[in-house]
């Protein structure tokens, strides 16, 4: 998978707030996607969500990373 997909689905789960809905939206089981996640986050060496029991929330630099992806989707 390209740095570029993985971007993708980084603002599909910024956008559910969800790894469950995010893998739901895009036909992919929730490992798969928190396996890719996780290895943006690697590679970034960021930790782009804060993440609770129930919702994932952004961190500083994922908000960053957010706007980024959504305007470069434009």
């Amino acid at each position: 998978m390209s740095d570029l997909d993985r971007f993708e689905l980084f603002t599909y789960v910024a956008q559910c707030g969800s790894l469950t809905q995010a893998a739901m939206v895009l036909g992919i089981s929730k490992p798969a996607l928190s396996k890719q996640i996780k290895r943006l986050e690697t590679d970034l060496k960021v930790d782009l969500f804060s993440r609770t029991a129930y919702r994932l929330q952004l961190t500083e630099q994922g908000e960053i990373l957010f706007t980024q992806c959504l305007r470069l989707r434009k």
